[in-house]
């Protein structure tokens, strides 16, 4: 018996690589593979299965670089969205449990949408990605521009639910509405409604300072001018001056003034390492560009390099907070003349 049904294993191992077409209890596929229910009667489990897995164990596998160029299109279900700390890198929008596929340009896994109408539409009906039905009556306190804006919101990925709760919340909703409208992204929206699920890198627990005390100072560079002001080294765990090679590349995501002062060695890969790894609150980031500085040949470039400290995730708010943790560089303004600002490029997000 085990003969044959090995007989019958390589039989179909060697004979599949050679069909243009494959069923599966059918002897006529119509396309490349073609499954049939066996039974019909609904006495027996039938369909596809994909395979399970958990986000965390999807973290582990971004940290092996198990998910590259071969694997795009691939689709699995998610039985459980990673833990905070993990929602970085490819798994920054598993959210929920669901099937996901991952998308090798975007180097991340995208939750496939299904979308089910519930009831027979009429032809003249339209349908925006707004308010939902249930809804619409809770948001009536809203003016009808005030409520332009918060449909236009949600169609580009506001949580309904926490946005109506902050509303609830709010005693001057006017005013919520002015902050939501002012906000740098999606992520500082985000922190005005307490949507804490949804802004990758943070920590749920009580922020507690870590940051270096008071200056430092350099002897072998013999300049004040170099020194890490003690505004600064608050910003670091620790800090260390270095002098960067030739050939050297910093990276740096903002969506303001380029040349600023705080940099990366490590190219971020998600918004996650931003926000939480570098301590970004996002009040002062809409992560929407990224630059790179190439240290030129013949030269070294002077900067302060070490651990970035815990932040607070907004002003007044001590949890959650932005963990750190994440190796950063402070640039001296005396280094970031105009021959520094000439030399940096803007480069492809990652994310």
């Amino acid at each position: 018996m085990k003969k044959q049904l090995f007989v019958l294993l390589a039989s179909m191992l060697f004979s599949f690589p050679l069909m243009s077409q494959v069923g599966i209890n059918t002897t006529s596929p119509k396309a490349t593979l073609e499954v049939n229910a066996k039974n019909l009667d609904g006495e027996t489990s039938e369909g596809l299965l994909s395979p399970r897995l958990s986000g965390d164990a999807l973290h582990n596998a971004d940290l092996k670089g198990v998910y590259r160029e071969g694997q795009d299109g691939t689709l699995i279900f998610v039985t459980a969205a990673p833990s905070f700390s993990n929602r970085v890198g490819q798994t920054v929008n598993i959210d929920t449990r669901g099937f996901y596929y991952y998308d090798y340009p975007q180097n991340r896994w995208t939750k496939l949408n299904v979308t089910t109408l519930e009831k027979e539409v009429s032809s003249n009906q339209t349908f925006s990605k707004g308010i939902s039905e249930v809804n619409k009556g809770a948001f009536s306190f809203l003016s009808p521009a005030a409520l332009t804006k918060v449909n236009q919101w949600i169609s580009k990925g506001l949580n309904e639910s926490k946005l109506l709760a902050a509303f609830n919340k709010a005693t001057n909703k006017e005013a919520l509405v002015s902050k939501l409208e002012t906000s740098k992204s999606i992520f500082h929206q985000r922190v005005h409604i307490e949507d804490w699920d949804n802004i990758p890198g943070i920590v749920k627990s009580s922020y507690v300072r870590n940051g270096l005390s008071s200056a430092k100072t350099n002897s072998s560079w013999n300049n004040a001018a170099l020194d890490l002001p003690a505004i600064e080294a608050a910003n670091f765990v620790d800090a260390t001056a270095v002098e960067l090679q030739a050939g050297t590349k910093i990276y740096r995501v903002t969506g303001g003034a380029p040349g600023g002062g705080y940099w990366t060695l490590q190219k971020p890969s998600s918004v996650g390492n931003v926000i939480g790894g570098t301590a970004v609150q996002p009040a002062w980031n809409d992560f929407s560009k990224m630059y790179v500085y190439e240290v030129p040949q013949g030269q070294t470039l002077k900067v302060w390099l070490g651990s970035t400290a815990k932040q607070l995730i907004e002003q007044g708010i001590t949890n959650p907070h932005l963990p750190g943790g994440d190796q950063q560089i402070f640039i001296p303004q005396i280094i970031r003349n105009d021959a520094f600002q000439n030399l940096i490029k803007q480069t492809q997000l990652p994310w």
